[in-house]
């Protein structure tokens, strides 16, 4: 894509560039794929924003197309942001149904997924839709030969926005997948670098391995929290802490409350989200 414009010049001229808020790109790689892509944790304000964009893809003269949703990024499903984004999808339903022919939506393990994946079927959705955690998979189902390239670029915007290097964003998800047991040669290999030149680059972007692994750790333990009902000794046990005390500790300092605490926050909301008439 060419550049990142303000909203207004993109009304004018989307094709090849993107709006960027705090919380989510939007974008038109060419005139039959556009997309958004979400990262963190959007609240009302983000999602009012994304809406004075979105409705930029749904104006007369914008030909039918396809839509590429990335919210692997995303960190939080916010109720106050799915509320404007299903009352603004509700109200385009007609406008979606002319201009969109196909959904496809790559989206995160956990609650977050969830959410986003019944979005769709909260507001009746106009178009085909299909989730995937994978994005070839997601590619191959939209049928677009730039798909992959997209993906990869709009994950360069994410890392860029969010101060994440893809290194750091790299290191997260292979440490995701054994959060217990780290294998730091095994990281380094998959990464093609020895551990010291690991080290260093850590050093230069101002963090460190273990200071990465404690995010990665958290990043689950939160959607676990939401999906399970297991106990937060299992949990923590589980993922690699040296106790429940320590595991407690460690997620106060990132996210400012306890798990338990968290987990009631949260679930709470999350029951409170507004559902499809009838479903």
């Amino acid at each position: 894509m060419r550049r990142r414009i303000e909203i207004e010049r993109f009304r004018r001229d989307p094709v090849g560039c993107f709006t960027l808020g705090r919380n989510w790109i939007h974008f038109c790689a060419h005139p039959q794929l556009w997309g958004v892509g979400f990262f963190g944790r959007p609240d009302r304000t983000d999602a009012d924003a994304l809406c004075r964009s979105l409705i930029v893809e749904l104006s007369d003269g914008v030909p039918r197309h396809r839509s590429l949703v990335d919210a692997r990024q995303l960190e939080h499903a916010d109720t106050g942001a799915f509320a404007v984004l299903h009352e603004f999808a509700r109200n385009n339903l007609e406008r979606s149904r002319k201009s969109v022919s196909d959904v496809a939506l790559l989206h995160p393990v956990g609650i977050e997924g969830a959410v986003a994946a019944g979005f769709y079927t909260a507001i009746g959705a106009p178009f085909r839709f299909a989730a995937f955690t994978d994005v070839k998979r997601a590619v191959e189902w939209l049928d677009d030969p730039l798909g992959e390239s997209v993906v990869a670029e709009i994950e360069g915007v994410i890392a860029a926005a969010r101060g994440t290097s893809p290194l750091i964003t790299a290191i997260q998800a292979i440490v995701q997948e054994r959060p217990a047991n780290p294998d730091l040669d095994r990281i380094c290999r998959s990464l093609g670098v020895s551990k010291r030149t690991l080290q260093r680059r850590l050093r230069d972007e101002g963090t460190t391995f273990q200071k990465e692994l404690l995010r990665a750790r958290v990043n689950l333990s939160e959607r676990r929290l939401l999906d399970g009902t297991e106990s937060l000794t299992a949990l923590a046990l589980d993922l690699g802490f040296a106790s429940p005390q320590h595991f407690s500790r460690q997620f106060r300092q990132i996210t400012g409350e306890s798990p338990s605490d968290w987990r009631s926050r949260h679930r709470q909301a999350v029951a409170t989200m507004p559902r499809r008439k009838g479903a």
